[in-house]
């Protein structure tokens, strides 16, 4: 029975002795033993000296993990995203080596990263870049970080035919206006290469643009807020700056659509300056132009004469007066005055119009306006000129009995003109010249001219002048 119980006891412990190898032989082995590596490299290609920078990714295995790179032209990292500089022109295959620490026997993974390819550095250089046209241009170009003897390939950008693109250091002419891109190729004695550009300039031997102000209030009270608006005619190609002087010791740099705010009443000049820049951004540097406008920042009241504009003529009649109030109060009415002469008065806003006859009047004549306020304030204009073409009659005649015809005197008159009598036309009308004209018609005038009884005459222009109204009897 002992042994029994014994062999039992001895089988268990078998038993118990190997489970327990196999979990000491599961615990040994990880749960994901794989080990999986990705790697990029930026850039892939450019000039020497080439600065690449490498990243990576490593999943799986058991850390730490220990990396190294081969960056294919001899040199060697062991950081995990390390950076490399590429001296010398040429194509290089860059592998990653991983290692985990998975014992007693570690995963390795080696992953081709990347194809590096190195190009020549190449430079050119031209003088000048720009000028008028025909402009000469010499070039000059080279390189490093090749194998020599290297060999040169000039495109001066322009169509054109030339026998010395393949010299290092040429000229060429261009002929036309226009922006130009002048390439270089070079290749080394190993086939590898570069390649750079330079620009070129031709433009006129003036470059004209005009610079021109906007805003959107010119008049006002104070604090007067205003958005200016600048821009440019001139070539599209070029990069324009805009500086602002506000008139009152403001400024702006580098806004075509700036605002300004006035706080005192003034007029203020503003000037708008552009400077031009070409194309390329390093030829001329002195292609500038001003534009002004003036803000008019006005007293509480104050009124403004709208129409006519100063200096106007007009012929016929009527001619409206309009003029713009400012007042932070109500405006109770406008009087109008001619030559220092009141005229008439307006109550009706925003525009206050007065409309006179003007038949008869002839001579330049100083226009003015009077505002008055609801707080026993007023103002007065500034003084606008007119000057108004009219023909006149002298109020002189001649009466020809037979055939019955009256002669009118006076200046102005021009020929198709037409006589009224109390408003109604005259049967014929004939101006012999700019002083005298005769009414015609037989027993139809004498109708309208009965006698004994007074009666109105004028006379019209055809360009609509038209006389003052003088009195006939006969």
């Amino acid at each position: 029975m002992r042994d029994n119980i014994f062999s039992g006891i001895k089988g268990s412990g078998r038993a118990i002795f190997i489970f327990g190898a196999l979990l000491f032989l599961l615990a040994a082995v990880p749960a994901c033993a794989q080990l999986t590596v990705t790697a990029t490299a930026t850039p892939l290609t450019g000039p020497a000296p080439l600065d690449v920078d490498f990243t990576s990714t490593v999943t799986g295995g058991v850390t730490p993990y220990t990396y190294l790179w081969d960056f294919g032209d001899g040199a060697t990292d062991t950081n995990a995203n390390p950076s490399h500089t590429y001296d010398t022109a040429g194509t290089y295959a860059v592998t990653l080596t991983v290692t985990d620490s998975t014992a007693p026997t570690p995963l390795t993974v080696t992953r081709n990263v990347a194809t590096i390819r190195v190009l020549l550095g190449v430079t050119a250089e031209a003088e000048p870049q720009c000028g008028t046209a025909p402009l000469n241009v010499c070039f000059s170009g080279s390189a490093e970080a090749g194998t020599e003897p290297y060999s040169y390939l000039w495109n001066f950008g322009d169509g054109a035919p030339a026998n010395n693109t393949r010299e290092q250091n040429p000229c060429h002419g261009y002929m036309n206006l226009g922006t130009y891109t002048a390439t270089l190729t070079v290749t080394d004695a190993l086939g590898n290469t570069g390649q750079t550009t330079v620009m070129i300039y031709v433009y006129n031997d003036e470059i004209p643009f005009t610079p021109s102000i906007a805003a959107d209030v010119t008049l006002g009270l104070a604090p007067l807020r205003v958005n200016f608006f600048g821009s440019v005619q001139g070539p599209s190609n070029f990069t324009y700056t805009y500086s602002w002087d506000f008139g009152d010791g403001g400024a702006c740099e580098d806004d075509k659509t700036p605002q300004h705010i006035y706080a005192a009443p003034g007029i203020y000049t503003v000037t708008l300056s552009v400077q031009g820049t070409d194309p390329l951004g390093i030829c001329v540097t002195d292609w500038q132009d001003t534009a002004t406008i003036d803000i008019v920042v006005a007293m509480d009241p104050s009124i403004y004469i709208t129409y006519p504009a100063s200096g106007a003529g007009f012929t016929g009649t009527p001619i409206c007066l309009q003029s713009m109030p400012l007042t932070s109060g109500t405006v109770l009415r406008v009087d109008y005055f001619i030559d220092g002469e009141y005229v008439g008065s307006s109550t009706t806003g925003p525009d206050y119009r007065l409309c006179l006859d003007s038949c008869g009047a002839n001579g330049t004549f100083s226009v003015t306006a009077m505002v008055y306020v609801n707080n026993g304030s007023s103002a007065e204009s500034a003084a606008v000129s007119m000057s108004v073409y009219n023909p006149t009659l002298d109020g002189t005649n001649f009466v020809q009995k037979n055939p019955f015809r009256v002669k009118f005197y006076g200046t102005g008159f021009k020929i198709g003109a037409k006589l009224y009598i109390n408003g109604v036309q005259a049967p014929i009308t004939k101006v012999l010249n700019s002083t005298t004209v005769i009414a015609k018609g037989g027993p139809a005038l004498k109708a309208l001219l009965p006698k004994g009884v007074p009666v109105l005459v004028t006379l019209e222009n055809i360009d609509g002048g038209c006389t003052n109204t003088v009195t006939f009897q006969r």
